[in-house]
């Protein structure tokens, strides 16, 4: 299996404080009607940010930002 960069966090602080950080995690191979999609670039929105800070639940651990 290949990998992927993601960005990831332990949890919920302040932006200044959490250590958000890029870690490498095993790409998911796609399911039955699913497809991969490469990403040169992305950015970050403000819920985002909202779910690093805690402001909003994720709605299951492990999810990246």
């Amino acid at each position: 299996m290949s990998s992927m960069r993601s960005w990831t966090f332990d949890a919920p602080a302040p932006i200044a404080d959490t250590g958000l950080r890029i870690d490498q995690r095993t790409r998911p191979e796609p399911g039955p009607d699913e497809v991969v999609v490469r990403v040169r670039a992305c950015g970050v929105c403000r819920t985002d940010l909202h779910l690093v800070e805690g402001d909003l639940l994720p709605r299951r651990l492990g999810v990246t930002p």
